[in-house]
């Protein structure tokens, strides 16, 4: 057996907003240690300075850092999905974060969360049709305890109306297993935050 321990694969960048336009006009410095420290991210290590932002939401967190002008902040959701979201970037003149700054990065936060949730919904959904075109849609309503009417909208797609709760009981019902993967590929960073914090 071998003792290496395998890289995190690669993570992308997804910038939202303008995030990399603002990011883009910082000083040529300021832009290269940023730059650096996201490269770092996705390469699975931690950057050399950084901190989480409970307030903002889970998973989130900051880029710093200053030049004799001013304080520069790259805040970001941590990786999902070997993505890493950068929510805003915005320099600023006090220690305090501004609140429309951070009202931004809460904005963005909550619309990263919709279309993460929207596509868990997309997938969830591709499953249930998989399985449910092997029944008729008689047997689908003694299966999934619909009338023929709530049966025809979810094989012609309409789903929007549907939750997630609804989609998973389906899929129960259906006799699909739903497993959800959680993996703590970087304990090592949990672990370096933890002694930061103390």
């Amino acid at each position: 057996m071998s003792e290496q321990t395998e890289r995190p694969k690669y993570a992308a960048v997804v910038w939202e907003g303008d995030s990399r336009e603002v990011l883009q006009a910082f000083p040529d410095g300021v832009r290269q240690n940023l730059g650096f420290q996201l490269w770092q991210l996705q390469q699975g290590e931690r950057p050399s300075d950084c901190r989480p932002l409970p307030s903002i939401g889970t998973g989130v967190f900051e880029l710093r850092d200053q030049d004799e002008r001013a304080w520069y902040r790259v805040v970001y959701l941590s990786r999902i999905n070997d993505v890493i979201y950068v929510l805003h970037c915005f320099e600023k003149k006090s220690r305090e974060m501004p609140r429309r700054e951070f009202e931004t990065a809460k904005r963005r936060l909550k619309a990263v969360k919709a279309r993460l949730a929207e596509e868990f919904k997309a997938e969830l959904y591709q499953a249930i049709l998989k399985y449910a075109k092997k029944y008729s849609q008689k047997q689908l309503q003694v299966i999934l305890g619909e009338p023929q009417p709530r049966v025809s909208e979810l094989l012609n797609g309409k789903i929007a109306n549907k939750s997630v709760d609804k989609l998973l009981r389906y899929a129960g019902r259906l006799g699909i297993e739903a497993k959800a993967k959680f993996a703590q590929t970087h304990k090592e960073l949990v672990e370096k935050e933890l002694t930061l914090a103390d």
